[in-house]
């Protein structure tokens, strides 16, 4: 797959011709974006075939294609949400009324629904074997037929072939993203997890904390015309996260409100069930690993052995599940009861990178099979970016950073800049220039062999970046854009970082993100935006609000706290 940074770099001539397009008459450029909306939507069909037909080619298996599905539908995207912003007449105004006053009833039935299932099912008595529970509610466009959308009185203004390309983009989101998913409620459930039908929709983790009665009109929902409408968050998922622009989404038709529920048992050949290392004595947990160990592969030494069964069964290898369980040392500590076992494995995520390579030194596998508690170190750090939905503490965050970066020995002589998102465009331009003008001089300083190792450390901060680059004119915010795309590709040699926040990774984010390898994740809104920042959905469905995050730095995750985040 292309990094964001590439296709950002490859789509950038592009987007410059269409905002080129802004000083023509309104009519005439109008006309121009309905063109350029009918070329984009041919080159679609050219790759995908017929929607609407069985007989329709299956571009989404393969990857070089969805890619450049996905890529033309964005073009779509933009063109779509340039004319409506031109356009939203009142029949569209109400219409969008109308829509999100439905996705936030269905948002309440989901949540409603899934929480009584949840509830009925506590006040059963749960059979012994019963090692899993799960019980998730799910908002979803399915978009699979025609009659999953409707026509309107604008779909002239835009000359879009509505039906297939928002047929097209509900294939992409379901099959190719994998989740076709608006909102979703699951409660975390385990055997000892103390829930009880009797407690409250927040105790139970059932709440609809996402509509909480503050407006999620961002970006192209932002319109002076809309301005009244409380935009809830399944309307602001569909637009945002699923790509879909505001024309899309106006008539898309077919909405579905489901819940699930499944009870598993799950157990191993020798009767050990699910997760049997969380309820047992730290010899318990010895004795079954080395169990296993006696019937190894010939050949295979005790290091080899722990190496590749720690891999295997604790995905120590893969980031992409919430937690990795990690293994403790067998001969360095006392037994413990059930309790401690359980707190000391359920603490961080870790990568196999990380971990002692016993492979050759089978006394390396009690060091292998340990884990301790990852900080990091700032100073010595490249870009960070830190990422939450809002009210999660991403000021709090980086007020952190800042106080312990003015606190420690290297700080004499560090300086700091601040861009206030809420202030003019002109005073962001102001400082990105200097910066950039700073950070020439260093490279030309450099290329003629001056050491510029003793030059103070320069940290700009820019608290809500999507905000910045969402509003103001078209050149401030492409200079912007520019700037802020420079200084993180070049900054870090030269001395010269950012610490950036974001509510979600938009995609002015996402060009960014391969210059960020540090990575502060509060609680985000949606777990298609964990995806996007740790290649895991653990930063919604893992983390509770007030300062739980994980860390994200060079590839290896860590679950942390805004209290434990800088060492």
């Amino acid at each position: 797959m292309k990094h964001y940074g590439d296709l950002y770099e490859q789509d950038i001539k592009w987007f410059e011709i269409i905002d080129a397009l802004d000083t023509l008459p309104e009519e005439e450029r109008i006309e121009r974006y309905r063109a350029e909306v009918q070329e984009v939507e041919k080159s679609i069909l050219r790759l995908t075939g017929d929607p609407l037909k069985l007989s329709a080619r299956r571009w989404e298996k393969s990857e070089r294609t969805a890619e450049k599905v996905e890529d033309l539908l964005g073009r779509r995207y933009y063109l779509l949400s340039k004319m409506f912003e031109i356009h939203c007449s009142e029949a569209e105004v109400k219409r969008m009324e109308s829509v999100n006053a439905h996705l936030y009833e269905l948002t309440c039935d989901m949540f409603s629904r899934t929480g009584r299932m949840y509830r009925n099912i506590l006040d059963l008595p749960m059979d012994p074997k019963d090692d899993d529970l799960t019980v998730e509610g799910t908002l979803k466009y399915w978009g699979d037929s025609a009659q999953d959308v409707i026509h309107l009185e604008d779909d002239g203004f835009y000359g879009s072939d509505f039906t297939r390309m928002i047929l097209v983009n509900a294939t992409l989101q379901r099959d190719v993203k994998g989740d076709l998913e608006i909102i979703s409620c699951r409660p975390l459930w385990d055997p000892g997890c103390g829930h009880k039908s009797s407690m409250s929709d927040a105790e139970l983790d059932i709440d609809n904390h996402l509509d909480d009665g503050t407006t999620w009109a961002e970006s192209w929902l932002r319109h002076p015309k809309l301005d009244h409408i409380c935009m809830c968050y399944a309307t602001h998922a569909v637009v945002t996260h699923q790509d879909y622009p505001v024309p899309d989404l106006l008539r898309m038709n077919t909405f579905e409100v489901k819940v699930d529920v499944t009870v598993q048992q799950i157990s191993e050949q020798d009767g050990t069930r699910f997760f049997w290392w969380k309820d047992c004595t730290e010899q318990e947990f010895v004795d079954k690993f080395m169990h296993e160990a006696q019937s190894r592969p010939s050949g295979e030494s005790l290091g080899e052995f722990v190496w590749r069964r720690g891999i295997e069964y604790f995905e120590l290898e893969e980031v992409e599940e919430s937690h990795r369980w990690l293994l403790k040392d067998f001969d360095k500590h006392p037994r413990m009861d059930c309790e401690e076992i359980k707190d000391r494995l359920q603490t961080d995520i870790i990568s196999i990178s990380r971990l002692p390579d016993c492979r050759k030194d089978d006394n390396l596998a009690g060091d292998f099979l340990s884990g301790e508690g990852r900080y990091f170190d700032y100073v010595t750090a490249s870009n960070i970016l830190v990422t939450g939905a809002p009210k999660q503490g991403k000021s709090t965050a980086i007020r952190i950073i800042v106080d312990a970066l003015k606190s420690c020995p290297e700080a004499s002589g560090m300086q700091f800049r601040v861009i206030d998102t809420s202030k003019p465009h002109w005073d962001a331009d102001e400082t990105l220039g200097e910066l950039c003008r700073e950070l020439e001089r260093r490279e030309t300083l450099q290329n003629v062999g001056v050491d510029i190792s003793g030059f103070p450390l320069i940290v700009t901060v820019i608290d809500e970046y999507s905000d910045l680059v969402e509003f103001g004119s078209r050149d401030s915010r492409r200079s912007v854009k520019d700037s802020v795309l420079r200084i993180a590709k070049e900054g870090s040699g030269l001395g010269i970082r950012l610490i950036l926040s974001s509510r979600h990774p938009s995609k002015e984010v996402k060009a960014l993100l391969d210059y960020f390898p540090t990575r502060l994740v509060l609680r985000v809104s949606d777990p298609k935006d964990s995806k996007v920042l740790l290649k895991s959905e653990a930063a919604f469905w893992d983390l509770n609000s007030g300062g739980e995050m994980f860390l994200y730095d060079n590839g290896v995750i860590s679950h942390c706290s805004l209290s434990g985040v800088i060492h």
